[in-house]
């Protein structure tokens, strides 16, 4: 995990002007439709290409999980995923996105949802589930 961007957010920002050049998963644009009522896939790119949806503050960069890319010896291709907080409406979500490392190195937005109550932050990203189930229990003993 890295604290900085791997990404030129301007970049994909920009290539969502045109919805050939992003690829949206079924799940995204679900969750898109489903929680912020957009309905499409180029309303969704649109809504990121003029800025509606106001890109606040970078989370973290890591590797992709379950990577499934491979060069044509069959090793996995390492990728790396920017995340970012986003609003929208009114409502906080959380994006992430990457270019697809084959040809056509189209770029990937691989979530848009509803930013976590329980956000994970770069500290809950090296703690195990169960210490941060022990910090909760410690944390409602003074309430």
């Amino acid at each position: 995990m890295s604290n900085s961007p791997k990404y030129d957010l301007t970049e994909f920002i920009n290539a969502c002007s045109d919805e050939r050049n992003v690829v949206v998963p079924v799940s995204v644009l679900n969750d898109a439709q489903k929680l912020f009522n957009l309905r499409s896939k180029k309303q969704l790119l649109d809504a990121i290409h003029t800025k509606d949806v106001h890109i606040t503050d970078f989370v973290n960069c890591k590797e992709l999980e379950k990577n499934n890319f491979k060069d044509k010896s069959g090793n996995v291709i390492p990728v790396l995923v920017d995340a970012y907080y986003f609003c929208y409406t009114g409502d906080d979500g959380y994006l992430a996105f990457h270019i697809i490392p084959i040809p056509p190195n189209k770029w990937r937005l691989k979530s848009f949802h509803e930013q976590q109550k329980d956000a994970v932050t770069l500290l809950g990203d090296c703690l195990t589930p169960n210490q941060i189930e022990s910090l909760k229990r410690i944390g409602n003993k003074g309430n």
